[in-house]
């Protein structure tokens, strides 16, 4: 099952917030019943720079990831909103604004 976090602001990451939950949720729906979750792979970028068209973003995983987390960096102060692609199990694909900075954190379960 692909299951991916659209948008993702790490700095303002808290307990209890909606995207702490997205995360529990996600993995809840990875693994059901509660079972230990077993990651086969995991990817993070480098810092990757928004050109407000698709991006490949190879994540050496050998298989199409499970999740994807495209995180903002340096605050939100680009506007405009990040979209992914179909992600593949070379590329993960990721459309974000002129000069905004994030990183994609991918994984395979």
């Amino acid at each position: 099952m692909a299951e991916t976090l659209k948008r993702l602001d790490w700095q303002n990451l808290h307990h209890g917030s909606a995207a702490l939950r997205r995360i529990i949720d996600t993995f809840d729906a990875l693994s059901p019943s509660n079972k230990p979750l077993s990651i086969d792979g995991i990817f993070k970028s480098d810092v990757q720079t928004g050109d407000a068209s698709e991006q490949d973003i190879a994540h050496s995983l050998g298989a199409t990831p499970s999740m994807v987390l495209v995180i903002p960096i340096g605050g939100l102060n680009v506007a405009g909103d990040i979209t992914e692609g179909t992600h593949d199990a070379t590329n993960c694909k990721v459309t974000a604004p002129n000069t905004m900075k994030y990183y994609v954190v991918a994984i395979t379960v």
